[in-house]
């Protein structure tokens, strides 16, 4: 069974409440999971729940750790786990978050954008420095 994100637009508490079926019956499939990840974060928003949206990071995080999770899934979990983080204000965990991201796929030179943009966001800039010099 196949459910599309899209066909629950304006309809996020029906979408959760889908995924979350998806994600019982079918716990390993990252696909269902990324889904139920999408559907907490627009929930998050709709509601303005910080709380919502942890639980939707933590979702996203539980994606990349499922088997068989295709690479462009994996990719596009982490950088909205990393994007989440930074709306909350939690730079170390989004940074960490970049620096799985740039393990992962080391030729992304967005990524290593996007990582030295996590370091002067904390204000450490020799690391920044670094990342931009290996971009360059």
């Amino acid at each position: 069974m196949l459910i599309k994100f899209s066909a629950f637009q304006g309809k996020v508490e029906e979408a959760l409440r889908a995924f979350e079926a998806l994600v019982n019956q079918y716990p390993e499939s990252p696909r269902a999971r990324y889904g139920k990840a999408q559907s907490e974060d627009d929930l998050a928003e709709k509601m303005r729940s910080n709380e919502m949206l942890q639980k939707a990071i933590n979702t996203y995080d539980e994606v990349v750790s499922l088997p068989n999770v295709p690479s462009d899934l994996i990719k596009l979990s982490l950088k909205r786990e990393a994007d989440r983080q930074q709306f909350l204000g939690r730079m170390r965990s989004s940074l960490i978050t970049l620096q799985k991201l740039v393990h992962l796929f080391p030729s992304d030179t967005s990524l290593k954008n996007d990582l030295g943009v996590g370091y002067l966001l904390i204000g450490d800039n020799s690391n920044a420095k670094q990342v931009y010099e290996e971009v360059s």
